[in-house]
C-alpha cells in the first residue's frame, strides 16, 4: 500500500529544488522527505504540480536556449575558421605522404570541435517545434479561387468537379 505524499507548502520549493539538482535522484529526494518514490511520483503527478514542473521546465529551456543563442555568433566565426584550416592544410599537405598519427590527432580534433558546435546549435533551438508549412512547388502551386468555384469544389459539382478533377467541362 503506497502511503499520501502531502508535504508542507513550505517544503514545496525545497523538494523542487532536489529534485533539480543533478546530483541527486528521485529516491534520496524521497528518502529526505520520509517517502516512497511511488508516493513521490504521485504526489508529483498532482495538476498543480505537474502544472509547476511544466512551467519550471520551460523556463528552464528558454533559459537554455538564451545562453546558447547568445554563443551562435562565435559558434558561427568558430566553423568558419575551422573550415578554413581544414582548406588550408588540405592544400599544404596536397601530394604529400601524410603521417598517420598526426592524421587521427587532427581528425579527431576536428570531430570534437565540430561536436561541440552541433551540441551548442541543438541547445540554441532546444524546446522549439518547427513550424509545418506546406511546401510549394510547381506541381502544388498556391491556388486563390472564386467563392464560387471553391464552393463548387467541395459540393462536387462545376466545372472543377470532385477534388478538383475532371467534371462536365473537363477537356472540352
Amino acid at each position: 500500500m503506497i502511503t499520501a505524499f502531502s508535504p508542507a507548502p513550505e517544503h514545496i520549493d525545497s523538494i523542487l529544488v532536489s529534485l533539480c539538482d543533478p546530483e541527486r535522484s528521485v529516491a534520496s529526494v524521497a528518502g529526505e522527505n520520509q517517502t516512497s518514490v511511488a508516493a513521490l511520483c504521485i504526489w508529483l503527478s498532482l495538476p498543480e504540480i505537474a502544472l509547476l514542473l511544466e512551467s519550471m521546465a520551460a523556463s528552464f529551456a528558454r533559459r537554455v536556449r538564451l545562453i546558447a543563442s547568445n554563443q551562435m555568433e562565435l559558434v558561427a566565426e568558430a566553423a568558419r575558421m575551422i573550415v578554413q584550416g581544414f582548406v588550408r592544410d588540405e592544400a599544404a599537405h596536397a601530394g604529400r605522404p601524410a603521417d598517420p598519427a598526426a592524421i587521427a590527432r587532427h581528425t579527431a580534433a576536428r570531430r570534437v570541435c565540430m561536436s561541440a558546435m552541433k551540441t551548442l546549435q541543438q541547445l540554441a533551438s532546444f524546446g522549439l517545434q518547427p513550424v509545418r508549412r506546406p511546401a510549394v512547388t510547381s506541381h502544388n502551386p498556391p491556388t486563390i479561387l472564386p467563392e464560387a468555384d471553391r464552393a463548387d469544389r467541395r459540393s462536387g459539382t462545376g466545372r472543377a468537379g470532385p477534388r478538383g478533377i475532371g467534371g462536365p467541362h473537363a477537356g472540352n
